[in-house]
C-alpha cells in the first residue's frame, strides 16, 4: 500500500520500497545510494539522459524496490526512452500496482504514444488512489480534449482554474487558456470570452506565457520518490574541545558577525557591545582593529549587524540595525561609504530575505513596534511594504527567522511576539502572508531557530524559554508538535534585549545539527543522536564557561571547517574549536539572477544513505560530513525555483557554488538541411514576444512577422528534391507559427541580399530586401574604451567585441559605444549599415527589477 504525505498543501505518494538495502552487501549498498544520490543530483540539473543513466544503474542494484523502478521510469520518461520508462515503469507496477504517481506516469507515456483511452484510464486510476494536483487536472484535460470529450474536458481545466494562480503557478495560465477555448467549442461563448479575457488580462501583466506539453506534464506527482533512508541512531561524533583567543576589543561583547569582509580569504569579524560597533580584519595570525580607517568610528546604537552584497554590485555592504532603524553601508573595496536608510524606527531583530524572489536582497524586522517589512528597489534604496502584507497582525515582537517551512518554493517568516508567543507568517506570494495559529510552544519564548534537525528535509523549530530549549517538529504541512524531551535544560538572553543566544549548527561534524544556548555565565551544547534526542555536556565550553562568557555567534574562523564560536568577553573573545571532530565542508553560493550571497537558496547534501539540508542566509553554508568526509552530491534549488546539481565537491574545502548560467526560455530555432545535415541557422522571431513586460504596465510591442535570410549553401535538396526546415522548441516557450514562406531571390554575382530587419520598437521595419555591393569593413573601429575593435568586427566569425561594461542584471550593460570609419567614401554614396551580432535577453523578473532600479534604463542599440 502506497504511504502518503504532505507537503506545501499538495499530496506527493512515497512508494513503499522493500528492504532491499538489508540484504545487500556493504559495498553494494553503498553504490546503490551512489547512483540514487547522483542521479537525484542530475535530475535537478536537468540532465535528464544522465538521470536516467544513474537510476537506471540504481535499478539493477535493487531490482525489488518499487521506487527505484518508478525513479529510474520518470527519468526515462523525462529523457525521451519511452521504451526504457515502459519496462522500468511496468516492473514498478508489478512491486507496487497502488501509488498514484506511478499510475500518472504510465497515463503520460500513453498520452505520448496517441493512446488517450489508456491514458484517461491510468489518469484516473491516479486520481482514485488519491492523486491530486493541477499537472493530474491539466493533463486529464488534454485528454478529455483531443477525443472531444468536451464536459470532461471543461471539469478538468476549471479545477485547475479553481486553484488560482497561486496554487498552480505552472499550469494556471494554459489551463485558462484551455478552459476558455474548449467552453467556446460547446457553445458557452459568455463563459469562454470571460476565461479568455481573463486570460488576455495575465498576458498584459506578464503571467501568460504557455509552457510546453513536457513542462506541464511536471509537478509533484512526477518528481522522484523519496526513498527512505536508514533511521540515524548513532552515538554523536566525538565531542568538540574549544579553546580561547583573546580579541583586541575593551568592552564586552553582545553580538558578532563572522564573514569575509573584504574578500581576500580569511575570515573578519564586525563585533558591538549594543552601542558601538569594531571592524576586526585577520592579517595573518593576528586581529588588526581598523575601525576608524574604515569609516564606523562614532557609530552608536547599534545592536546587530550583517555583511551582504545589498546592490548586487559585487563589493560586501555593511548592514547594521538598532535604536536608528536599519540602514546599510555600501561596501568600497573592503572600506564602509555614508549609510543609507533601510527603514527606520527602532528594531530588535532584522534578517535578509529575498520575500519577492525576485533577485535582490530584502529585509524583514522584528521590532517593538510591530513588524516591517522593506522590499529592496535596486537602486540601493527601499520601500516599506508592510501594510497590506498581512504582517501588521503580528503586532511587537522580539525575534523573526526566515525559512521555507512547507516546501512550497516560497520563503515564510517565524516570529516571537512581545508576549513569547511563536507565529509562523505562511507566504501566499505577491508579498502576502497568512498568518498562521500560535505554535503549540512553551510559555515565554525569548529566542527560536530554524534546521533540519531530523535529516527529513522540513525545517524543524527550536525555541528557547527559561526551562530550556525546547525541539517542535515540523511535519511537511505548517503544523509542529513537540519532542519528547528538553534538548537543553534552562536557558537564558544574552544579550537580555536583542542578540543571538540559540543556535542550531553541527558542532562535531558527524552530519547532524547540534543545539548551543546560552545560559547563565556560560552555555550549554546538546549533541545531536538522531531522532530528537539530545546528549547534553558542558565539558567542551569549559573555557568558555569558567570565564563566565557567552557565545554571541557561529562561524568559521579559520579554514579547518570546524565550527567556532566569538564570545561575549575579549580575553575568550574567540573559541576555536580544536576537537576531534569529524571532517566538513563549506559552501559559499554566489548567485547571478538571483541575490549574489543566494539568500534563500536551500542546499542538500546527498552522501550514501545519509541526507542533510541547509538554507543559505549569507552566511557561509556548513555540512559536516563525519570521519569518512563522502559527498556523493549537493542539490541547490535557488529562490527563483532553478534546481542545480554540484558533483566535485570534497571534503575539507571551502566552494563557492555559482549560480549555473542557461536560459529557462528562449525563442524558436531555426536549422535547414544542407545537403548532409541539418545546420542551425539563427533563432527567429525574437520581436515577438507575447506578453513580455519592460515595466509595470508596459509590454514589449510584438512584431508579428520576421524575415530570415539562409543562403544557398545552407539550403540544398534533399533526396526527394525537397527543401526542408525545421523550426524547433529548444527551451520553455510555445511558439504560435501561423505561416511559412520560402522566397528564392536571384541576385547579380558579388551582390548580398539582406532583410530589412531591425530589433526596434514601433513603428516596425516594412518588408523588404537589401541588395548589398561592395561590402566593406570599417578600416576602424574605435570603442569608447580607446580600444581598437575592427578586427573583431570584420567578419561574421564568432569572434565579437567583448568585455563590455556589464551591470549585474542579466543582458543588460552600462553605457557604451563603437565609432566607425569606413575610410574613404564617395560623398554621393547611398551607405546601409549591416550590423550581425546576438542578444543575451532579459526576462520578465528582469525587466520588473530594472523598472524598481533609478539607475537603469532600457535603451536598445542607437546609431
Amino acid at each position: 500500500m502506497s504511504k502518503c504525505w504532505l507537503a506545501g498543501g499538495i499530496v506527493a505518494v512515497l512508494i513503499a520500497a522493500p528492504g532491499h538495502a538489508g540484504e545487500l552487501a556493504p559495498d553494494q549498498d553503498d553504490r546503490l545510494w551512489l547512483h540514487r544520490n547522483l542521479g537525484s543530483a542530475y535530475w535537478a540539473n536537468e540532465d535528464l539522459d544522465l538521470a536516467a543513466d544513474e537510476l537506471g544503474s540504481a535499478l539493477e542494484l535493487a531490482p525489488e524496490s518499487a521506487a527505484d523502478a518508478f525513479n529510474a521510469g520518470a527519468a526515462a520518461l523525462r529523457a525521451g526512452r519511452p521504451d526504457d520508462a515502459r519496462a522500468d515503469l511496468d516492473r514498478a507496477a508489478a512491486l507496487d500496482p497502488n501509488s498514484a504517481p506511478l499510475h500518472y506516469a504510465i497515463g503520460l507515456l500513453a498520452k505520448r504514444n496517441g493512446d488517450l483511452a489508456a491514458a484517461k484510464q491510468e489518469l484516473l486510476r491516479c486520481r482514485e488512489l488519491g492523486g491530486d494536483g493541477p499537472e493530474l487536472e491539466y493533463n486529464l484535460g488534454i485528454v478529455a480534449s483531443r477525443t472531444q470529450d468536451l464536459d470532461a474536458a471543461i471539469a478538468e481545466f476549471g479545477r485547475a482554474v479553481e486553484r488560482g494562480a497561486l496554487d498552480a503557478p505552472r499550469h494556471y495560465a494554459s489551463a485558462l487558456y484551455r478552459y476558455g477555448r474548449t467552453l467556446l467549442q460547446a457553445g458557452q461563448r459568455e463563459k469562454g470570452a470571460a476565461a479568455l479575457k481573463e486570460y488576455q488580462e495575465l498576458v498584459k501583466q506578464g503571467a501568460g506565457a504557455q509552457l510546453s506539453e513536457e513542462d506541464l506534464e511536471v509537478g509533484a506527482l512526477l518528481e522522484l520518490a523519496h526513498l527512505p533512508r536508514p533511521a540515524d541512531v548513532r552515538a554523536a561524533g566525538p565531542v568538540p574541545a574549544f579553546a580561547p583567543e583573546s580579541l583586541p576589543v575593551t568592552s564586552d561583547l553582545r553580538w558578532a558577525e563572522v564573514a569575509d569582509v573584504d574578500a581576500d580569504g580569511d575570515t573578519d569579524l564586525l563585533v558591538g557591545d549594543g552601542q558601538t560597533v569594531r571592524d576586526l580584519r585577520r592579517d595573518g595570525a593576528r586581529w588588526v582593529d581598523v575601525t576608524e580607517s574604515r569609516g564606523l568610528a562614532g557609530l552608536l546604537g547599534v545592536t546587530s549587524a550583517r555583511v551582504l552584497d545589498v546592490d548586487n554590485d559585487g563589493e560586501r555592504d555593511l548592514v547594521r540595525g538598532g535604536g536608528n532603524g536599519v540602514q546599510f553601508h555600501p561596501g568600497q573595496q573592503g572600506s564602509w561609504s555614508p549609510p543609507r536608510p533601510v527603514l527606520s524606527g527602532s528594531v530588535v531583530q532584522f534578517r535578509p530575505v529575498d520575500f519577492d524572489h525576485e533577485g535582490d536582497v530584502d529585509f524583514v524586522a522584528a521590532a517593538l513596534s510591530g513588524v516591517v517589512l522593506a522590499r529592496n528597489n535596486g537602486d540601493s534604496t527601499f520601500e516599506d511594504v508592510t501594510p497590506g502584507s498581512g504582517l501588521e497582525a503580528i503586532g511587537p515582537s522580539t525575534d523573526v527567522e526566515v525559512g521555507d517551512l512547507d516546501d512550497d518554493l516560497d520563503v515564510d517568516l517565524l516570529f516571537v511576539t512581545r508576549r513569547g508567543a511563536v507565529v509562523v507568517a505562511s507566504s501566499l506570494r505577491g508579498g502576502r502572508f497568512e498568518i498562521r495559529p500560535a505554535l503549540d510552544a512553551p510559555e515565554s519564548v525569548f529566542d527560536a531557530a530554524l534546521g533540519d534537525l531530523d535529516s527529513d528535509g522540513d525545517l524543524d523549530v527550536a525555541v528557547a524559554s527559561a526551562a530550556g530549549v525546547t525541539v517542535l517538529e515540523n511535519r511537511g504541512d505548517l503544523s509542529f508538535v513537540r519532542s519528547g524531551e528538553l534538548a537543553i535544560e534552562g536557558a537564558v538572553r544574552w544579550p537580555p534585549s536583542g542578540g543571538t543566544s540559540l543556535w542550531l549548527a553541527d558542532f562535531d561534524n558527524d552530519g547532524r545539527l547540534d543545539v548551543l544556548a546560552g545560559q547563565e555565565g556560560g552555555a550549554t551544547l546538546a549533541l545531536n543522536q538522531g531522532e530528537l534526542t539530545f546528549l547534553q555536556t558542558r565539558d567542551p565550553l569549559r573555557p568558555v564557561n569558567e570565564a563566565r562568557a557567552v557565545p554571541v555567534a557561529v562561524g568559521l574562523v579559520d579554514d579547518d571547517v570546524r565550527l567556532d564560536l566569538v564570545t561575549s568577553l575579549a580575553k575568550t573573545g574567540i573559541a576555536r574549536n580544536a576537537g576531534q571532530v569529524g571532517r566538513g565542508i563549506a559552501l559559499r553560493p554566489m548567485g547571478t539572477k538571483n541575490n549574489h550571497d543566494g539568500v534563500g537558496a536551500t542546499f542538500e547534501l546527498l552522501a550514501g544513505a545519509r541526507y542533510g539540508r541547509a538554507d543559505a542566509d549569507g552566511h557561509l553554508v556548513h555540512f559536516g560530513l563525519g570521519r569518512s568526509g563522502r559527498i556523493d552530491a549537493i542539490r541547490v534549488r535557488w529562490p527563483n525555483g532553478i534546481h542545480q546539481g554540484v558533483t566535485d565537491a570534497k571534503a575539507g574545502t571551502r566552494l563557492t557554488v555559482e549560480e549555473k548560467a542557461g536560459l529557462v526560455g528562449s525563442c524558436p530555432f531555426l536549422y535547414a538541411w544542407n545537403g548532409g545535415k541539418f545546420e542551425y541557422i539563427t533563432d527567429i522571431l525574437t520581436v515577438t514576444p507575447l506578453g513580455l513586460p519592460m515595466m509595470p504596465g508596459m509590454y514589449v510591442p510584438p512584431n508579428w512577422d520576421e524575415v530570415i535570410r539562409v543562403t544557398s549553401d545552407q539550403l540544398q535538396p534533399d533526396t526527394d528534391g525537397m527543401l526542408t526546415v525545421q523550426v524547433t522548441e529548444e527551451l520553455r516557450e510555445v511558439t504560435y507559427l501561423d505561416q511559412v514562406k520560402l522566397y528564392a531571390i536571384d541576385t547579380p554575382s558579388g551582390t548580398e541580399v539582406q532583410p530589412n530587419e531591425r530589433f526596434k520598437f514601433p513603428p516596425f521595419p516594412e518588408f523588404g530586401i537589401h541588395v548589398l555591393q561592395g561590402a566593406r569593413a570599417p578600416v576602424r573601429a574605435t570603442d569608447s574604451r580607446g580600444r581598437d575593435v575592427a578586427e573583431a568586427l570584420e567578419f561574421t566569425d564568432d569572434i565579437v567585441v567583448g568585455d563590455l561594461p556589464l551591470t549585474h542584471y542579466q543582458g543588460i550593460t552600462q553605457g557604451h559605444w563603437i565609432e566607425l570609419d569606413f575610410g574613404d567614401v564617395p560623398p554621393d554614396a547611398k551607405l546601409t549599415l549591416h550590423l550581425a551580432g546576438w542578444f543575451y535577453w532579459t526576462n520578465a523578473s528582469i525587466n520588473l527589477a530594472i523598472a524598481q532600479d533609478a539607475r537603469y534604463d532600457f535603451v536598445p542599440p542607437q546609431l
